[in-house]
């Protein structure tokens, strides 16, 4: 059975809007600038559309060297440098679910900007090179500011299927996935252990369980009960809603991907 890369999507600020790209570099930490940064209060917790549905508001663009952030009530757009730690540089103790991050807290300047547009103060970390985050039982595999694997990948069909059975279809960026594919029965990602893309090798790590930020609509900021409540209905494991599947890059290489590749499933 042949499945085709159809979308790809980066975020590289965790719960701000996303980047539609047709071509993107893997690395063992996701694809190149995904949630490479995230927003903390000045207590260090970190910020998602969780309790802040009104980040969607905030839009990113990659640029030269960095990315361009720009947000609906702001006439000026920031950009923020892809860059290395400098032994000047501002270090807090951040806390993302049961980690804790020794981040670089970027300019005073980036920090006002978000700080004036969310109405409190905050900061804009990332994780410098050196400092580890590895995702859960899985020691070799590092990851940014993701909530628990460096790539999630996420069949069309699946989409196709619960848009079926609503009221009013929804977009595929309400999920934040950073690979669509096309090919074979909904949530036949499930059962992938081990797939290609060209020479990429990668290994499942786990199915992807879901919150209330796949009832946010993206552009407007409101939340209602769907698609989470029909979901339920036959997505139901446990304690946990599933839609999509986590896994990680198999060694330590660098590689190119784009819209059209092929993905080749080696095990399931």
């Amino acid at each position: 059975m042949t499945f085709k890369i159809t979308e790809l999507y980066v975020y590289p600020i965790k719960s701000l809007g996303g980047i539609s790209l047709q071509t993107s570099k893997l690395t063992p930490k996701g694809l190149e600038y995904d949630r490479r940064w995230l927003l903390t209060d000045s207590n260090g917790q970190f910020i998602t559309q969780r309790n802040m549905p009104s980040l969607v508001f905030f839009k990113t663009a990659l640029a030269q060297n960095g990315i361009v952030v720009s947000h609906k009530n702001s006439d000026k757009d920031l950009f923020v440098p892809a860059r290395s730690a400098d032994a000047k540089d501002r270090r807090m103790k951040v806390v993302i679910w049961d980690d804790v991050v020794n981040a670089v807290v970027e300019s005073e300047e980036i920090n006002d900007w978000f700080s004036k547009l969310m109405g409190f103060e905050v900061y804009l970390v990332f994780i410098p090179d050196g400092e580890r985050r590895v995702v859960h039982n899985h020691p070799d595999a590092e990851i940014n500011f993701p909530d628990a694997a460096p790539y999630l990948f996420l069949s069309q069909t699946a989409l196709d299927y619960l848009n079926g059975q609503l009221e009013q279809k929804i977009p595929i960026n309400r999920f934040r996935a950073n690979v669509i594919f096309e090919g074979g029965s909904p949530h036949i990602e499930d059962n992938w252990q081990t797939f290609k893309i060209g020479e990429a090798e990668f290994e499942a790590i786990k199915n992807c369980g879901r919150c209330q930020v796949i009832t946010t609509n993206q552009e407007t900021a409101e939340v209602g009960k769907e698609p989470l409540r029909t979901l339920a209905t036959y997505r139901k494991e446990g304690q946990r809603i599933l839609f999509g599947r986590y896994f990680k890059l198999k060694g330590k290489q660098h590689f190119e991907v784009k819209i059209g590749d092929e993905v080749e499933v080696l095990g399931s």
